[in-house]
């Protein structure tokens, strides 16, 4: 029996955590300003970091362990966005992709395999000054009261081969994101 019980802990303690996007008050220069947390630790190997100065509200930042912000090869980063006009995806995704596009014209954009829930896109922009290859995961998820949320997880690199030594622990980081079943509220 002892047994048994010891391999279904050990069951139950390997599987992912459930994620819910957590909402924050903040006082800021218009009052009371709100922003959203996706239950993200960081991957194996990475650390919290500060995104410096403004940005704590609007991202979540790894880094690397004994990097900092500015020394290190690739980050990882995740936003969270209240979906006000209740979107889907799709829509989420192309908006954000033309934006993208707008600022950089010579960007190129090519959907690969998903991961978990995530939609994930691979962006090349050449000559870019700042991170110039990414992996872009999008996903839609909620908060406890029904509120949805576009989700946007990111790892930037400034060179090809910096962002293929991060790969692992940012698709370690999506894989394991799992958001618990949704219920509109009443």
């Amino acid at each position: 029996m002892r047994c048994l019980t010891f391999v279904l802990l050990l069951a139950f303690c390997s599987l992912p955590a459930v994620a819910q996007i957590t909402k924050y008050m903040e006082v800021c220069e218009h009052g009371l300003c709100p922003y959203f947390r996706a239950p993200l630790a960081p991957p194996e190997g990475w650390v919290s970091g500060d995104p410096g100065p403004g940005r704590a509200r609007e991202m979540q930042l790894f880094l690397p362990e004994g990097e900092s912000f500015d020394s290190a090869p690739a980050v990882i980063y995740a936003t969270v966005t209240w979906n006000a006009e209740d979107k889907s995806l799709d829509a989420l995704i192309a908006d954000e992709i033309a934006r993208w596009r707008d600022k950089n014209p010579d960007a190129q954009a090519e959907e690969v395999p998903s991961l978990g829930l995530f939609r994930v896109f691979a962006l090349r922009t050449p000559g870019a000054g700042a991170n110039p290859f990414e992996y872009v995961a999008y996903a839609l998820d909620h908060d406890g009261d029904g509120n949805v949320y576009f989700l946007v997880v990111v790892v930037s690199a400034l060179t090809a081969e910096a962002l293929d030594a991060a790969r692992g622990a940012y698709e370690d980081l999506l894989r394991n994101y799992r958001p618990p079943p949704f219920r509109p509220s009443a």
